[in-house]
């Protein structure tokens, strides 16, 4: 992130949402894993936890946007929403919720900082993917 934000260019909004990015990804990796490892942590509830302040704090945007919305194509995208319900119960479980429930699991057994390692490769088993895949 502070490699795209000292780029040669002036600062802009975009710099400051990378910053913001990982230094709130930082933090969660570092609270999950303490938490995570404490007496009586269960990785569902961590994961159960983490998703309904994700799907809280995501609907409270939305609405927002609607409502502040001029040309009315942002509550257009949410009725949309009814047309694409699987694709969107899909992303919720599998990808969030799962993956998340994953993460709970995995840095209850390793430190924060193997955490941001693996965490720091993900564009990398991405490409591996892609090539695979593709």
């Amino acid at each position: 992130a502070l490699l795209l934000a000292f780029d040669g260019g002036a600062p802009n909004l975009g710099d400051l949402w990378s910053l913001v990015a990982a230094t709130t990804s930082a933090c969660f990796i570092i609270t999950l894993g303490s938490a995570s490892r404490s007496e009586g942590a269960v990785a569902a509830e961590l994961n159960a936890t983490t998703a309904a302040c994700t799907a809280a704090l995501c609907s409270v945007w939305a609405v927002a946007d609607a409502a502040t919305s001029t040309t009315g194509s942002a509550l257009h995208d949410l009725l949309q929403l009814q047309a694409h319900i699987a694709e969107v119960a899909f992303l919720g479980v599998v990808t969030t919720a799962f993956a998340q429930w994953l993460q709970a699991l995995g840095q209850a057994r390793i430190d924060a900082t193997d955490a941001a390692v693996i965490f720091a490769l993900d564009p990398v088993y991405g490409v591996c993917f892609a090539s695979l895949w593709l």
